[in-house]
């Protein structure tokens, strides 16, 4: 059932229909189990989204139906306004959602599809995969990853290439492509390289980030064609059909993220098994240093590396696979990578005090940079002491964490601020609150370094799907910290060092250094 079907149905039965696919189903789903309509045809219908059987919709429409139709059309009479509303949005959708690279190669048709995002925890799917809904030669929206299969995936070799900078730079000599025309080979040797590995079996891909191409409300339609567009003249030069997969935000899809290699795998269907140890990728963005070659600049980002690493494949350069040069070696003797992770203690105890909770009532304070460890520590330690944990993360705003705390100890429950609380007066706030209610109050000064945080920053989002904090979140931290102290209310303020605690299947993902690295 299309896209643009299941929104009719929706509406049919006054359900906003607008937004992701999965969010109009999820409604009309909801709508059904309610029992709100008995039209067992129109529920068969909604299923085949699950089953992957498609079903016409009958022209027809039968009495009930037709009834309802008049009960819902009253509805939207009185709330033409926000109707109206709806529809604009609608209609914008509609737009990105059907749009086409208007002069796409002759090989490929770049008309756009939204389809079901499974991105988003894709990397529980060991398989079997489920079947996608995709059509060859053309281009998909999920989500913020866009992808194109020219072919079906049957190859157990993949050769997996970042473009600009690797196979291709601009004709212009520009940062940045003019359109989709100014890019010429990045060395001559590109083209047959690419040919021949095709020839020896092996499946060729383009898994490249794409920011400025945006998704939701910053989506830009012109540079999304401009892109695509490029990519099928690629395939048109090269004469075999390529696969791309391209990450258009700065969200949790972006290399050094595995989330597009996850999303090649699901795009198999299950039908073929990646044979990563003969798999490889190649990209520029390699974290080397200054210098790393005579008259070279430092790579702007170690994100190919860390793609390569995190996806578990062999990684080149394109020095190292179409030049044939020897891999950069660090100072140290080892590469780049090593150098650009954070240092981090794997032993000790993170504090030095008998106890770090208390079997007194009262109120404690996190202060530290923004994915320092202050909710992993708060989990492990003050919830099996059962403290309220109270965290703007879920709770959204400074106000309703205010209200939590104030909440708890009006029932006489000691509560820990899992927040950064950097300015002496937020922390004010809670402490007139320990006053009030005659609670101890204590701080907890998470020393983490900032560097440290950043990594962690992103690893977190590798890991949870948490989208990381920009720069600016730390540069506002370190800029408006006020150290605490014991002068503010406090009877004490402890440091609590990070102690770096890691499982060995988290480890592939911990040692990617960040793609701002």
């Amino acid at each position: 059932m299309s896209y643009l079907d299941i929104r009719k149905l929706a509406k049919s039965h006054d359900i906003k229909a607008n937004g992701k696919r999965d969010e109009i189903v999820e409604r009309l789903v909801e709508f059904f189990e309610k029992g709100e309509v008995s039209n067992k045809k129109e529920e068969k219908e909604v299923s085949t989204k699950f089953t992957g059987k498609r079903t016409t919709r009958d022209e027809s429409d039968t009495e009930e139906e037709k009834e309802e139709k008049e009960v819902s059309n009253k509805k939207q009479k009185t709330e033409i306004k926000k109707e109206k509303v709806e529809e604009k949005e609608e209609e914008e959708e509609d737009d990105n959602d059907t749009a086409t690279a208007s002069t796409a190669s002759a090989s490929a048709t770049t008309t756009t599809k939204t389809t079901k995002s499974a991105s988003n925890g894709a990397d529980k799917l060991v398989g079997p995969f489920p079947q996608n809904d995709y059509e060859l030669k053309q281009w998909v929206r999920d989500g913020t990853i866009t992808f194109y299969v020219g072919e079906e995936i049957n190859r157990s070799k993949i050769a997996g290439f970042d473009m600009d900078s690797t196979l291709i730079e601009t004709k212009s000599g520009r940062v940045f492509a003019t359109d989709c025309n100014d890019w010429v080979w990045w060395d001559p040797s590109v083209p047959n390289n690419l040919r021949k590995l095709y020839k020896d079996g092996y499946q060729v891909i383009i898994i490249t980030n794409q920011g400025g191409i945006g998704g939701g409300s910053k989506f830009d339609q012109s540079k999304y064609n401009s892109i695509t567009k490029k990519i099928c003249i690629l395939e048109k030069e090269l004469g075999f059909p390529l696969v791309a997969i391209a990450a258009c935000a700065d969200d949790a899809n972006r290399k050094p993220s595995n989330k597009m290699w996850l999303k090649l795998r699901e795009l198999t269907d299950g039908k073929v098994i990646i044979n990563e140890s003969e798999s490889f990728y190649c990209g520029d963005a390699a974290g080397r240093p200054t210098g790393w070659k005579a008259g070279k600049k430092e790579d702007f980002s170690s994100s190919d590396f860390g793609f390569a690493l995190s996806s578990g494949i062999r990684f080149e350069t394109p020095e190292t696979h179409f030049l044939g040069e020897e891999h950069f070696k660090s100072a140290s003797g080892g590469d780049a990578i090593s150098d650009l992770i954070p240092k981090a203690e794997t032993t000790g105890v993170p504090f030095d005090v008998k106890s770090i909770t208390s079997d007194d009532f009262e109120i404690v304070i996190s202060v530290g940079f923004p994915a320092s460890g202050k909710s992993t520590f708060a989990k492990k330690y003050f919830g099996p002491a059962n403290y309220v944990i109270i965290n703007q993360d879920t709770l959204k705003t400074k106000d309703k964490c205010i209200k939590a705390a104030k909440e708890a100890l009006s029932q006489g429950k000691s509560c820990i601020i899992d927040n950064t609380n950097y300015d002496i007066n937020t922390r004010a706030e809670y402490l007139s609150l320990a006053k009030q209610y005659k609670a101890k109050a204590r701080c907890l000064r998470f020393t983490t370094p900032r560097d440290l945080a950043e990594h962690l920053n992103y690893y977190r989002e590798r890991t949870q799907n948490i989208a990381h904090i920009p720069g600016i979140g730390y540069n506002i931290f370190a800029k408006n910290l006020t150290e605490p102290t014991t002068k503010e209310g406090f009877v004490s303020v402890t440091p609590i060092k990070f102690i770096l605690d890691l499982k060995e299947s988290d480890k592939p993902m911990y040692y990617i250094p960040n793609p701002k690295a």
